[in-house]
């Protein structure tokens, strides 16, 4: 990966660790405002609490649910780029009438280059539809994490608030 643009390498570090920041901030967050909750007698504030923990866990779970299937997506775009390149190979040794030589050892013929291309090509077209609906699964559970982490925080702040209210009109 010598050949990639450095831009393009920072920009992919700088999202993966945002990608763990963000999720550890979910559960730290979440871990914290458990060990620190006070509940009064006023209804509301309870349940605001119980709706900030609970966003919290989904947004926490959506996030490590998305970073479990992060690696299937670089692996299913790496096999369809190691396809590609032997796909036009085959198309180049063709098109020069060279050989293409196996990695066990002798050449490729004519009609094994013809039933390897017809193979890749396939393989290639279900790789890109099944990449296509992980990235979509990808884009679901970023907004479930970052949308429930945003509720969750949000009651959290609300319930807080009520319990610092409640607390003063004692």
């Amino acid at each position: 990966m010598s050949d990639q643009n450095p831009n393009t390498v920072a920009a992919a570090e700088a999202a993966q660790k945002f990608e763990f920041y963000f999720l550890a901030l979910v559960f730290t967050i979440l871990g914290l405002s458990i060990q620190t909750t006070v509940f009064y007698r006023w209804g509301y504030q309870f349940l605001f609490e119980l709706l900030a923990w609970a966003a919290l866990l989904v947004s926490g779970l959506a996030g490590l649910l998305r970073l479990h299937w992060v690696p299937v997506a670089y692996r299913a775009t790496a096999r369809i780029q190691q396809h590609e390149e032997l796909l036009n190979r085959f198309k180049k040794a063709e098109s020069e009438d060279i050989s293409v030589e196996k990695e066990s050892g002798g050449a490729f013929s004519i009609q094994e280059i013809s039933a390897e291309k017809e193979g890749l090509s396939q393989d290639i077209l279900t790789t890109k539809e099944k990449l296509q609906d992980i990235e979509q699964s990808l884009q679901l559970k970023y907004g479930i994490h970052k949308w429930a982490f945003l509720l969750g925080i949000l009651s959290l702040v609300i319930s807080r608030a009520m319990a610092g209210l409640i607390k003063a009109c004692m």
